[in-house]
């Protein structure tokens, strides 16, 4: 039987926001990145780097004011061979504000 050598390492994933209801925008400062800790084989592992793995987070359902978005695997796009076992934070607040009319044309 072949074994083959499993292995966890961690990275620091930025958080891609989109689908941001119409007439509204991300305001404050929103988390820009996430820990993720992939898991996988040594080689898949060595040749992973951190720009393979995203981290989306669909606001089409947020409201106006704060929103607690709650993360999880189906946030994260890994490449085939890899599973994310852990993130963190779980737990995202997210505040959206009305686009003032000053801002429209941006």
């Amino acid at each position: 039987m072949i074994s083959i050598r499993q292995g966890e390492i961690s990275f620091n994933i930025p958080i891609e926001y989109y689908s941001v209801p119409q007439n509204l925008e991300i305001s404050g400062q929103p988390p820009k990145e996430i820990k993720v800790r992939p898991k996988g084989s040594k080689r898949l592992l060595s040749a992973l780097n951190p720009d393979h793995i995203r981290v989306q987070v669909d606001l089409s359902v947020a409201h106006l004011g704060t929103n607690q978005v709650a993360l999880s695997e189906m946030n994260i796009n890994a490449p085939s061979g890899i599973t994310v076992t852990h993130l963190y934070p779980q737990n995202i607040r997210i505040q959206l504000s009305q686009i003032s009319p000053l801002n429209k044309n941006r």
